[in-house]
């Protein structure tokens, strides 16, 4: 009977630490989906992850904050998390009624798929020297995804008119499928240190850690499924003439650095001005080709057109993007943390400066990006919590648009050394895009606003961590 009740409160701890994420982004391959998740608390307060960030993950982006997380005390704490996402996105096109005149967008694909992650690691405290502290963490957790699905059901057209025909007006006559598989992990070791000082109690804090980028394996897919023929459609297809492709990449390991320190802010104790500076690593396989930008959209684009083709089949498109290139940017991040009352106020900015990945390259340079966060918490006495936040985000490529994500959370503690925190955020995007498997001839008139699909990105994020001191 213990076994079984212990059964079930694993089962309820595994379910409240999954996260749901609905997102989906066809850039994933060449920008790798960002999923280094910092614990439940800090994706609450808008991700200001270096800033107030309570788990192991802290390691890899502020390791000085490891020196008084066990409360400058010698202990160990545990932590993990388990991540589930529900990927979502749709496409649609523009449509006219019957007179020609009204325009509206109309949904024609809609696709989802769900992938898991699993992220943990440790914090060692030593003891108080003195009014000095030092701590150690490790974290294992997931750096980038490249996980995209698209799948496209593709109709033929027939008239029934003549009475002779039965079956249906729109027959399915096969799929397009699109996907990539991958993604790649980091694992941290840092060692933080912290000492007090005089005027206030509060603690000078410095941090460093070393950061390895694992291998990885990216698969990429492309399949042309056709039904077979019930009806004659000789006269026309829809299918896109895109031969089938199965690539398979293998990428070397990097490492990168990061240097952090916090400073007293005269307004309380507990608060700090906080500097971090991350090194850039890059993650490139030997068999990379590169990808070009689109004439029509001016995005990245991963198909070219081949003008020799047989004129008597429909035009030649090849998937020309080979291998993989994911490039992590130096990162400066400025944070100011004003803690009082049981209250807490975070402001946020950092800097990622991706344009030094390839200055000679224009075609395709991306953005130097910034991310300003601000955040809200108030503690109350019975322990709980409530906790929100904004955080707005640079495109990386022209074409997007900046993203505003909104953010909440609370905690649950249910004793001096177990505590649950649960967090959500939500944003919502869209985008110009050209056809993924396209049938026609390349866009003559390049005017995007006619021969562009809309694409709608919605992301729906919730997230549990449990940490465990003892």
């Amino acid at each position: 009977m213990k076994f079984k009740k212990m059964l079930i409160r694993i089962s309820y701890i595994i379910i409240a630490l999954s996260s749901l994420i609905f997102s989906q982004s066809y850039f994933n391959r060449i920008l790798g989906g960002d999923i280094q998740f910092g614990d439940a608390r800090s994706m609450s307060l808008a991700n200001t992850h270096v800033s107030t960030g309570i788990s192991s993950s802290i390691t890899a982006v502020n390791p000085a904050r490891l020196s008084y997380l066990l409360g400058g005390k010698e202990g160990f704490s545990f932590d993990f998390q388990i991540m589930s996402n529900l990927l979502f996105e749709r496409r649609s096109i523009g449509a006219f009624d019957t007179f020609g005149d009204y325009n509206v967008d109309t949904d024609y694909v809609s696709n989802q798929s769900s992938n898991f992650y699993n992220s943990l690691g440790f914090i060692m405290s030593g003891n108080q020297l003195q009014k000095s502290n030092f701590a150690i963490g490790f974290s294992f957790m997931p750096l980038a995804s490249f996980n995209y699905i698209y799948e496209e059901e593709v109709r033929g057209k027939e008239s029934f008119s003549d009475g002779e025909l039965i079956g249906s007006k729109d027959p399915l006559i096969g799929f397009q499928r699109y996907q990539n598989k991958g993604e790649i992990n980091l694992v941290s070791l840092g060692f933080g240190y912290s000492h007090a000082v005089p005027f206030n109690d509060g603690l000078v804090s410095f941090g460093y850690s070393i950061n390895r980028v694992l291998k990885s394996k990216v698969e990429d897919s492309i399949m042309i499924i056709e039904y077979p023929n019930t009806l004659d459609y000789s006269v026309y297809t829809n299918l896109s003439n895109l031969e089938d492709m199965d690539h398979k990449s293998h990428t070397p390991y990097d490492t990168y650095e990061t240097f952090s320190i916090e400073i007293p802010f005269p307004y309380s104790k507990k608060s700090s001005v906080i500097i971090s500076v991350e090194t850039d690593a890059m993650i490139k396989s030997d068999n990379y080709l590169e990808y070009s930008n689109s004439e029509l959209s001016g995005l990245p684009y991963f198909l070219n057109y081949n003008a020799d083709s047989d004129p008597s089949f429909n035009p030649e498109y090849n998937f020309v993007l080979k291998g993989v290139e994911f490039y992590k940017p130096k990162k400066m991040t400025f944070g100011l943390r004003l803690d009082n009352y049981r209250t807490l106020f975070v402001f946020e900015v950092d800097r990622e400066f991706y344009n030094q990945q390839d200055e000679n390259n224009y075609d395709n340079l991306l953005n130097d990006i910034s991310h300003y966060r601000f955040a809200f918490e108030h503690r109350f006495k019975l322990g709980s919590s409530i906790r929100m936040g904004l955080l707005y985000k640079e495109p990386i490529i022209n074409g997007f648009d900046p993203i505003a994500k909104l953010t909440l959370g609370s905690n649950k503690s249910f004793n001096k050394n177990l505590n649950l925190d649960f967090a959500l955020s939500y944003y919502i995007t869209d985008y110009k895009y050209d056809d993924i498997f396209p049938v026609l001839l390349p866009s003559t008139t390049l005017d995007c606003s006619i021969d562009c699909e809309t694409v709608t990105e919605s992301n729906l994020s919730i997230s549990t961590t449990l940490k465990w001191k003892f």
